[in-house]
């Protein structure tokens, strides 16, 4: 079972693009126009609104990573790739996701079979379609040369350091960047032969002054350090540029062939779906997966590289050819359509819900699915037949919690 895992932490990052979360009596973090400061402790466990989505836990510090990423995402002129490479359980990842433009790709990766799960759910609950999910090793990148325009290294250890520039750097384009964020004292092992053996540059970031974020040059290395203890730990991070005259040393990346959902069907879809004619529908197991037109060749590229958990939006199965079983997934997803039957709950029973017990309903619901919401924020699935009601919220994301 995947247990939402819970830290001291002192900030949250409101998700932008879910309902309107209460912020009046916050206070903002100066780099992030998303991030705030909790006033007291919130009882994560059994908040409702982290499992809809609306705000992911994470330090001050390490919201930083949306300013260096609109910086270097400035800097392109179509839509980038980026690798979260070690994505832990999604803090960063939520983030850059939230700030990529329309068309671009974000690989969420973790190395760690046991983490991966909860990295899934949280990218789920996020709502976005833009972001893909990878259980693999760091050395599994060097097959893919050449693909990304960022790479994103936290949550990295010094063990790692090595194969990072073995076999992550190739992954990355020539005149792409590494941004990396760090907690250890001392990186500089890393920094220096990126710069003088990889000849990547040190790239200049703005900071606002009032941020309070020493910088500091050393052989052509420019590192920044936020060291405030109301942020978190001390952290330091830097961005690389990768020489556009690097060498190419592997062969052309292949493709798989993808199984598309036959566009007869498509009317089956359409009323759970919004805007769908922005995506592709592709069938995998019999899942039907809407991936954004964007980003379905990359997938079908990765997909023969890398394992992949999560892609793009999990819309349910057909049953008999009549009719949409609707997945979890499409449940959190923040483009499901408007017109898609729904409940509202009070706070108690939307946590009942959550731990997969019964709870009462005071009003006569339609036969039929029904999307569960508290606060206009969605949660998942119910099936109402007659005056009985299944719930269909995941057993291994349940809230296990006592509230």
């Amino acid at each position: 079972m995947t247990k939402t895992v819970l830290m001291n932490y002192k900030a949250i990052t409101i998700n932008a693009h879910k309902p309107f979360y209460p912020v009046a009596d916050l206070i903002p973090v100066l780099w992030n126009e998303s991030g705030y400061y909790l006033n007291s402790t919130l009882n994560f466990s059994v908040d409702p609104l982290l499992y809809g989505g609306a705000y992911m836990v994470q330090e001050a510090g390490s919201m930083i990573l949306g300013v260096v990423l609109k910086q270097v995402q400035a800097k392109f002129t179509t839509p980038i790739k980026v690798l979260d490479l070690c994505a832990s359980f999604g803090a960063n990842a939520t983030q850059l996701s939230s700030l990529l433009s329309p068309g671009a790709l974000l690989v969420a990766n973790e190395p760690n079979k046991q983490k991966c799960p909860q990295l899934k759910d949280t990218i789920t609950r996020w709502g976005l379609a833009n972001t893909l999910v990878s259980n693999n090793n760091i050395t599994d990148f060097s097959k893919i040369e050449g693909f990304f325009d960022v790479i994103v290294v936290a949550n990295t250890t010094s063990k790692e350091e090595q194969n990072i520039i073995d076999y992550v750097l190739p992954a990355l384009k020539p005149g792409g960047f590494v941004i990396y964020l760090t907690t250890e004292l001392n990186q500089k092992n890393l920094f220096t032969e990126l710069v003088n053996q990889n000849e990547a540059k040190s790239v200049v970031l703005e900071m606002d002054t009032s941020w309070e974020i020493s910088n500091a040059h050393d052989d052509g290395i420019l590192t920044y350090t936020i060291s405030n203890q109301d942020v978190g730990p001390a952290l330091t991070f830097s961005c690389f540029e990768k020489p556009f005259d690097a060498l190419a040393r592997g062969s052309a990346l292949r493709k798989t062939k993808l199984d598309y959902f036959h566009n007869k069907n498509r009317p089956l879809i359409e009323d759970w779906l919004g805007n769908n004619e922005l995506f592709d529908l592709i069938v995998e197991q019999d899942d039907i997966i809407a991936i954004p037109k964007e980003i379905v060749e990359d997938y079908a590229l990765l997909k023969r590289y890398l394992n992949i958990t999560k892609v793009g939006v999990k819309l349910g199965k057909i049953t008999n050819g009549k009719a949409l079983i609707p997945d979890h997934e499409l449940a959190l997803f923040s483009g499901i359509s408007k017109v898609v039957s729904s409940i509202e709950l009070e706070e108690l029973s939307v946590q009942l819900f959550l731990k997969r017990q019964d709870f009462p309903i005071l009003e006569n619901f339609e036969s039929g699915w029904q999307l569960v919401k508290y606060q206009n924020y969605a949660f998942g699935w119910v099936k109402i037949i007659g005056n009985r009601m299944n719930n269909y919220y995941p057993k291994e994301i349940k809230m296990v919690k006592e509230f």
